[in-house]
């Protein structure tokens, strides 16, 4: 299993961003030891593929018999920020309380999810999103007001759009604003990107927050994560 040294937890999702050998070996693991996953009645799961080639995550959920939806299928021409009505349109649609985004080619289901919702719902905020880039922001307050920087040094620390887990009517109301924005964002090289449509929209949001003890989420970068990565089972 892999589990967070530094803060002592065991996140649901991996999430890897940049290929990594080991989270490929990871996730082969998983797949051959791991067989009783369930979640709970009232989460959706959702992950978006454009194509007919399934990724990793869907591969997982369908071996593991936990029922998902997939987003985009056969979408020609696809941008990252075509996510925002995708997202929008099944929410509306959907009659679940509660809501768990996932990249497809990148992320793992790293622990049966069936107590999240408890976790999810004892803490404070209503939209929790992955942390990145560093692997643990500083737990003071000064991280949280580069969440929103746009003109940080890197524009995606700390907040990764690619995995987040929310009350259902509340990502309504943030994606209704992010719609409005999306084709109002005109950051050169980023302007089919989702998160920074996001990071602009969240402006005007409070509950919100992201997972920086990766009790939820974990990104996994391989040179980052040196340290856990010692101390994993042998792959």
């Amino acid at each position: 299993m892999f589990i967070n040294l530094e803060n002592k937890t065991w996140p649901f999702i991996l999430h890897s961003p940049n290929y990594s050998l080991i989270f490929e070996k990871y996730y082969k693991f998983i797949l051959k030891n791991n067989k009783n996953y369930k979640k709970p009645n009232d989460l959706d799961i959702i992950t978006f593929n454009h194509s007919f080639k399934k990724g990793m995550l869907e591969k997982q959920l369908e071996k593991f018999s936990l029922e998902h939806h997939v987003l985009g299928r056969g979408i020609k021409n696809w941008q990252n920020k075509l996510k925002i009505n995708l997202i929008l349109n099944f929410l509306k649609k959907n009659n679940k309380k509660y809501i768990l985004s996932l990249d497809n080619y990148d992320v793992i289901i790293n622990k049966n999810l069936e107590n999240i919702i408890e976790l999810f719902i004892n803490q404070e905020y209503k939209i929790l999103f992955n942390a990145t880039c560093n692997i643990w922001p500083p737990t003071n307050t000064k991280f949280k007001c580069d969440i929103l920087n746009i003109n940080s040094n890197n524009i995606f620390k700390y907040l990764n759009a690619g995995v987040w887990i929310a009350y259902k009517e509340y990502a309504i109301q943030i994606f209704e604003e992010a719609k409005k924005l999306i084709n109002k964002i005109n950051l050169p090289g980023y302007e089919f990107s989702e998160q920074i449509i996001l990071k602009h929209t969240l402006n005007n949001f409070s509950e919100f927050n992201i997972d920086n003890k990766c009790i939820f989420f974990q990104i996994f970068h391989e040179e980052e994560c040196k340290n856990i990565i010692k101390n994993m089972i042998k792959l």
